[in-house]
Parts: structure tokens; C-alpha cells; sequence
């Protein structure tokens, strides 16, 4: 008989739980539905593209900002569902990813085309990679790297994405030691590599080969997108997301910037300035100090100054650095303010008082942010 009672006992009690745990998965999913929104009506004024922002991650109901553009991050296996949700939430998409690096160690380690490409990261003198967190490496970017990057785009192509924005196109002043570098200045120069620290002249011509190197892998996707566009009756645009030249002078790194006004097929820029560029500290008068809202003008200026009389378009960033220090984050918050004062002043400056098809970027974090903040020696050489 006790036996007997405690059985039901446990029965009665499953089945009770049992009873919570559908009413719990029902409110559960009623709760869901209600914190996801519909998508936004439609804007006809979207085309004008005047807000975007980057995020690797899918759509979701806390990323769901109304701006007019997603830039979707990075070319891995995830991309065609990554555009086809933020696509059916109502935003046009475009792709970014990185030209000078990126999570592309299917190329880095043969998995593309069965040849291990490590001797293709960018190295010092020491023997030293030089990467951006973990295995993601600055790239010496081989034609066959470039054919990678154009296969990677295909993909996002067939996503239905409306531009492809290639970033950072970054060569560091103190690499060209690896043996795929010393292989590109062979071809170049028709001669044995030299060691850029040995003289002026070969520092000099370093920098040439690494300018020439990203200049050319841009052509490569550039042209692959072109080509595209010839054979779908599509006008997929191609932009790149760059520094100014004032912060590459700052962090020592060679771009091929003063040239991309020159690439076919390149429809305009994207001025990354923001407060790790903005907040480098520079000599004024004697004097190095953080000249936040002064550096950031002059960096918009920059930029501005690519597409002056081209017919082409430059977006302005706006973004904060991430930075764990409670002080340093309260620092970089009233850098963004500069930031977003300098960004429609510069425009203001540029129109004389119009602001007239100016572009604003906001940036939600992506997978290179979770890797920390960037760390890069201001005004120092090696």
C-alpha cells in the first residue's frame, strides 16, 4: 500500500511539472513574439543610403537600429543567411570585410587551394608576424590572395547584396621581411630582395611595392565585381573604408590612398575616423597632446578631398574605440563628440554651408572588436 501511494505521489508530481514546463514553453513563446518587431514599412528616401552600420552577427531584435543600409561583415559560410536576414527585416545590405586582413585562414592554411600561404603575413625585420588578435594576420597580398578575396565577394554576390565595401587597405611601414614579400619585390623589381632598414632608398622602394600590392588587390575584386555587373545587368557599387593618410603618417603604415581616385570601379570612400585614430596624440607648437576635434577635422578634410571633382561619394564615421578602463571609456565617449561635431563642421566647411549629400556611418560592435581594443605606436616608426 505505501508502495503503491508513493507512486502516485511521483506521478502527481510529474505530472504537475509536465503541466509547468508547457505553460512555461507557451508563455515563452508568446513572450518572443512579442519582442520581435515587424520590419519597417518601407522609406522611399532608403536608396538614398543616408545611415549604415557593420555588424557580423544576424539580425536581431537588439541590433535592429532604423537605418537605411546593414553592412554585413566578413565572407564566411554564415554570409548568405546573414543577408537574407537582415534583407527581410527591411534594410538594403552591403558586404564589408577586410582587404589587409580578416578571418581567412581557409587561405592561410591551404584549405582554398592546398598551399599553405603563412609566408604571405606581413613580418618585421625580428621575424615577427604582425597580426590583428590571434591567427588573423595583416596579409602581403599575392594575386592568388586577391583571387581568394574575389571568390569570398562572388558569394555575397549571389546573396543579392547592393555594394561591397573592401577595408583597410594596410601595409606596415616596418614589415616587408617575409619570403612572400621578397617573391613580390623579385617580380617587381627584377632583382633580389633588399632589407628595407638597410637604406633610405630601399625604405623608399618597400613602400612602393607595398602601395602597388594593395592597389592591386583592390583592382582584382573591383574587376571581378565589374564583370559581374556586365553579365547580370546589376550595378553592385565597390567602396573602400579607409583611414586618412594623417593617421597612416601617425601609425607608420603605407596605404595606396592617394591612388584609389584612379581604380576602376571604385565609387567612393568611407572616412574611418574615429576616436583611436582622432585621440592619437600629435606635436602642435612643441607640444604632444590628444587634439581630439582638431585631428578628427582635419582627418574628415582628408577624405573629403579624395572625391572633390570625381563624381564620387565619401560616408563619414562616427564610433567609439572599446576600452575597458571606465576612465578611458568616459575619455572616448567625449572623443565621439568631437568626432561627430568635426564630421558636418568639415562638411559644412567643404560646401560653403550646405550639408547638401553628406553621409553619416554609425558602427555597431563587430567580431574584430571582440578581440579587444587596437593597440598602435603613435608616431614611432620601427
Amino acid at each position: 500500500m505505501e508502495r503503491r501511494i508513493t507512486r502516485n505521489v511521483v506521478f502527481r508530481d510529474m505530472i504537475r511539472t509536465l503541466i509547468r514546463l508547457t505553460i512555461l514553453a507557451a508563455s515563452t513563446r508568446t513572450l518572443t513574439a512579442q519582442a520581435i518587431p515587424p520590419a519597417f514599412p518601407e522609406d522611399p528616401k532608403q536608396t538614398l543610403e543616408r545611415t549604415c552600420f557593420q555588424t557580423s552577427k544576424p539580425w536581431s531584435p537588439q541590433g535592429n537600429l532604423r537605418s537605411d543600409v546593414a553592412l554585413v561583415y566578413g565572407i564566411d559560410k554564415s554570409l548568405p543567411e546573414r543577408v537574407a536576414g537582415w534583407k527581410n527585416r527591411g534594410y538594403r545590405v552591403h558586404l564589408m570585410t577586410g582587404v589587409a586582413w580578416g578571418e581567412y585562414q581557409d587561405y592561410l592554411y591551404g584549405k582554398y587551394d592546398g598551399v599553405n600561404h603563412e609566408d604571405n603575413a606581413q613580418t618585421d625585420r625580428h621575424g615577427r608576424k604582425i597580426g590583428h588578435g590571434g591567427d588573423v594576420w595583416y596579409m602581403c597580398p599575392a594575386e592568388n590572395y586577391g583571387t581568394y578575396l574575389a571568390s569570398g565577394v562572388q558569394r555575397t554576390l549571389d546573396a543579392g547584396v547592393e555594394a561591397v565595401h573592401l577595408e583597410e587597405p594596410e601595409f606596415w611601414a616596418r614589415a616587408g621581411y617575409s619570403e612572400g614579400f621578397k617573391r613580390e619585390w623579385q617580380s617587381f623589381y627584377k632583382e633580389a630582395w633588399q632589407p628595407p632598414h638597410a637604406s633610405a632608398d630601399n625604405q623608399w622602394r618597400s613602400s612602393k611595392l607595398k602601395y602597388h600590392l594593395y592597389r592591386r588587390a583592390l583592382q582584382q575584386v573591383f574587376d571581378h565585381v565589374s564583370s559581374y555587373n556586365k553579365k547580370t545587368g546589376r550595378e553592385v557599387r565597390c567602396y573602400v573604408p579607409t583611414h586618412s593618410l594623417i593617421n597612416y603618417a601617425h601609425w607608420c603604415i603605407v596605404s595606396p590612398q592617394s591612388s584609389l581616385a584612379k581604380l576602376d570601379g571604385c565609387d567612393g570612400y568611407i572616412a574611418q575616423v574615429w576616436t583611436g585614430t582622432s585621440r592619437t596624440p600629435n606635436h602642435f607648437r612643441g607640444k604632444m597632446k590628444e587634439r581630439t576635434f582638431e585631428t578628427a577635422f582635419l582627418e574628415y578634410g582628408a577624405m573629403q578631398n579624395l572625391v572633390r571633382s570625381t563624381g564620387r561619394t565619401v560616408s563619414q564615421r562616427s564610433r567609439r574605440r572599446q576600452s575597458a578602463p571606465r576612465l578611458e571609456r568616459l575619455q572616448d565617449e567625449l572623443g565621439v563628440h568631437s568626432n561627430s561635431i568635426a564630421a558636418p563642421a568639415r562638411c559644412l566647411a567643404l560646401r560653403g554651408g550646405s550639408m547638401a549629400g553628406a553621409r553619416v556611418r554609425m558602427e555597431i560592435p563587430t567580431q574584430r572588436e571582440a578581440r579587444g581594443p587596437e593597440t598602435h605606436p603613435a608616431g614611432v616608426c620601427h
